[in-house]
């Protein structure tokens, strides 16, 4: 309701005489409703909009029953100021089961056509703080870190923007994939419940990482009777303590080069934030010795095409008269390797550009619709497709 009505409505519901005050099913403090600084201000009350913490869940017994109930406010010294009531579509209520400062809420959530109909159960369309407007100024001076102290934040203090949507138009089903423990699903589906890009990469960044030591334990079982080699892949992960080394030996699983080389073209439309990201904030691992070449692959992505990767005469690959073998034109094992090196250090570098709140790190923010959307339309879509091969069976 907006404010004129909810005026409207306290002024028929006001008393003429303290006999028919005790008689109301709700005891305002005052019979008006006003505005100040963008806020209700209802019957002696304030109403504010807040996102409450979702684990968040608060019970009392009514009856034989627990019911979902308020959550109290208080003061450092224990004084309760108010009470936040929920959007859960559990805490329905109705008039006759409503508080005063409930009801308060109710009257600033409601829309006015279903507003004469309170022997309905109702429930709140979001999350609401209602105090008593006797401590609204002491509460402004901690309101601005509520997010610190309560777990909830208020609507007019939001800072994040609306996560961006995913364009889906169809979905193929895949074959011969397998999460191989509990904690891969575990992960699995915490990353598709997170609405931001962010968080959902990190989450499926989490099953590489998972599968780092899964993968030791199963190259050590494969080779149990070859204790030489056995050993060397043991050897080789008390080395890899690098975040980047580790991702590679994961990577190893890829197969299709061509399906990553598919995912990898995509950084075309998004050359500032790769030169960023990937070279002037570049660390270890870099695959590209020079910007120059880096910038080739911007402006081309065809080069990354196993026909760009060895020296041509007349369209054929130039044989090397020592090794009998292509010539390559980069200094790499073959073109696998090298587009397995890139996946690994684009997702990488992505990776800390994430997690790595610090100087000296690019950080990628949820803040700007241009990130969100590489992370959309580049770095999700890639990360996606080394999952795929590196669960297939």
């Amino acid at each position: 309701m907006n404010i004129e009505q909810i005026n409207q409505y306290l002024q028929d519901l006001k008393p003429e005489t303290p006999e028919e005050q005790s008689e109301l099913d709700f005891q305002f403090p005052k019979f008006e409703a006003t505005t100040k600084d963008t806020y209700f201000f209802v019957g002696g009350y304030v109403v504010f909009p807040v996102m409450v913490n979702v684990s968040y869940q608060s019970w009392e017994m009514v009856g034989d029953s627990y019911l979902p109930a308020a959550i109290n406010v208080k003061l450092p010294n224990n004084v309760i100021i108010g009470h936040i009531y929920f959007s859960n579509n559990e805490q329905t209520m109705s008039s006759v089961d409503m508080s005063t400062p409930k009801m308060c809420a109710y009257l600033v959530d409601v829309n006015t056509n279903i507003f004469d109909m309170l022997w309905l159960n109702y429930s709140l369309s979001k999350d609401y703080l209602v105090i008593e407007e006797q401590f609204y100024e002491e509460y402004l001076s901690y309101k601005k870190t509520s997010i610190l102290w309560s777990g909830f934040y208020h609507e007019d203090d939001k800072v994040v923007n609306e996560p961006l949507p995913q364009a889906k138009t169809e979905i193929t089903c895949l074959p011969n994939l397998e999460l191989p423990t509990n904690f891969h699903h575990d992960n699995a589906q915490r990353a598709i419940a997170q609405p931001y890009a962010f968080e959902r990469f990190l989450k499926n960044y989490h099953l590489l990482e998972l599968l780092f030591d899964y993968k030791v334990i199963q190259d050590i079982a494969d080779n149990r009777h070859d204790i030489k080699v056995a050993g060397s892949i043991l050897h080789k992960s008390y080395k890899e303590n690098e975040e980047l080394d580790r991702l590679q030996y994961v990577l190893a699983n890829c197969s299709d080069a061509n399906k990553l080389i598919e995912k990898l073209n995509n950084i075309t439309h998004f050359q500032d934030l790769a030169v960023s990201i990937f070279f002037q904030y570049g660390k270890k691992g870099n695959p590209f010795s020079t910007q120059d070449r880096f910038n080739e692959i911007l402006l081309n992505p065809t080069l990354f095409q196993e026909s760009s990767f060895y020296v041509l005469k007349n369209n054929i690959p130039e044989i090397n008269n020592k090794t009998g073998l292509p010539k390559l034109k980069h200094q790499k094992e073959d073109h696998k390797t090298y587009i397995l090196e890139v996946t690994a250090y684009w997702i990488y570098r992505i990776r800390s550009s994430i997690a790595h709140s610090k100087i000296g790190e690019f950080l990628l923010s949820s803040n700007e619709p241009a990130h969100e959307r590489f992370m959309i339309e580049f770095a999700e879509p890639l990360l996606q497709e080394v999952l795929i091969q590196c669960f297939t069976k």
